[in-house]
């Protein structure tokens, strides 16, 4: 697992933020490094996705770390959030693992803002309620 933090962490650049860059430097992961990619992550564990997320300790730590300067979350609710993106970055990784699709840099930016976005509205909605807005009405 050295060899995959060390390509999420080491591969920054300037002028975007440092846990989006996490996403796709995990995507792109999955693109350069397709059979260890899918050897470590395409594997039957028997763990529930928060425990995966975890299991890698002091790593994770370093995320989290990531997570908190970007995210205004409460500590405790700093793992679930990931867990959520990560599901939705490793199924775009998986997809780019298989060659089932392709995607440019611009677009899988734009996938993970999209979703980051939608991870905080959830945030302000815990309750997982669906609310429909029409005109400026609440549904």
């Amino acid at each position: 697992m050295y060899i995959f933090y060390k390509f999420l962490l080491d591969n920054m650049i300037e002028g975007i933020p440092q846990y989006k860059q996490v996403g796709m430097n995990y995507i792109k992961f999955a693109q350069k490094e397709k059979k260890l990619f899918q050897t470590l992550f395409m594997s039957d564990t028997d763990l529930t996705p928060d425990a995966f997320v975890a299991k890698d300790g002091a790593d994770y730590k370093e995320i989290e770390k990531l997570i908190k300067i970007s995210a205004d979350l409460k500590e405790e609710d700093i793992k679930d959030f990931h867990t959520k993106m990560w599901i939705f970055c490793h199924g775009i990784a998986t997809l780019v693992a298989n060659g089932t699709i392709k995607l440019t840099d611009n677009q899988i930016q734009d996938l993970l803002s999209y979703e980051f976005q939608a991870l905080m509205l959830l945030e302000e909605n815990p309750n997982n309620k669906w609310v429909l807005n029409k005109k400026g009405e609440d549904k």
